[in-house]
C-alpha cells in the first residue's frame, strides 16, 4: 500500500514522495513527515514515519538432555539398566489396568532408570570460531588482487 507524502513547490517543482508499507501494516503508521533540505545526495526528500510495532518475545529453545549412552557398552551397566526396567514393569503390572496409565508408568520407569544408570551427557562441544587463519588468508588474497 502506498501512503503518499507531498511537498508543494520546493525549488519550483512539485514532488511526491511515497512511503511503502505492506497492506497488513498500513494501520501501524502513526505519523509520517517529509524533511525538506535533508543533506542527502539525491533529488528526493527524506520521508520519516513513526510506526506502532508490537514485538513478540522470542523464547529460547531448551536444549534436549541427551543420555550418556557410552555407558551402555559396559556389560554391567547394561545389565543393571535391564534389571531396573524389569522390576518397574513387574511392579507396574500390579498397579493399573488402564492402557494410558500403564504407558505413563512404563515411560516414567524407563526415564527414571536411564537417569539413574546412565546420567546425562556433558555438553563439551566447543564451537569452532567462524574466522580462522584460512579465512583471513583468503581475504588478504582478495585484497591484494
Amino acid at each position: 500500500m502506498l501512503i503518499h507524502m507531498d511537498e508543494a513547490w520546493r525549488h519550483g517543482r512539485y514532488q511526491i514522495d511515497y512511503l511503502l508499507t505492506r497492506c497488513r501494516y498500513w494501520n501501524s503508521v502513526c505519523n509520517a513527515k517529509v524533511y525538506p533540505g535533508g543533506d542527502i545526495d539525491s533529488d528526493h526528500n527524506p520521508v520519516v514515519a513513526k510506526l506502532r510495532v508490537k514485538l513478540k518475545k522470542v523464547l529460547k529453545a531448551t536444549l534436549r538432555q541427551r543420555w550418556n549412552l557410552e555407558k551402555m557398552k559396559d556389560e554391567g551397566t547394561a545389565l543393571n539398566y535391564r534389571c531396573k526396567i524389569d522390576m518397574a514393569v513387574v511392579a507396574e503390572k500390579q498397579e493399573s489396568a488402564d492402557v494410558n496409565g500403564r504407558w505413563e508408568n512404563f515411560k516414567s520407569a524407563v526415564i527414571k532408570a536411564a537417569e539413574q544408570t546412565f546420567g546425562h551427557k556433558a555438553r563439551d562441544k566447543v564451537q569452532k570460531p567462524w574466522i580462522n587463519d584460512e579465512v583471513t588468508d583468503m581475504t588478504m588474497i582478495d585484497i591484494t588482487v
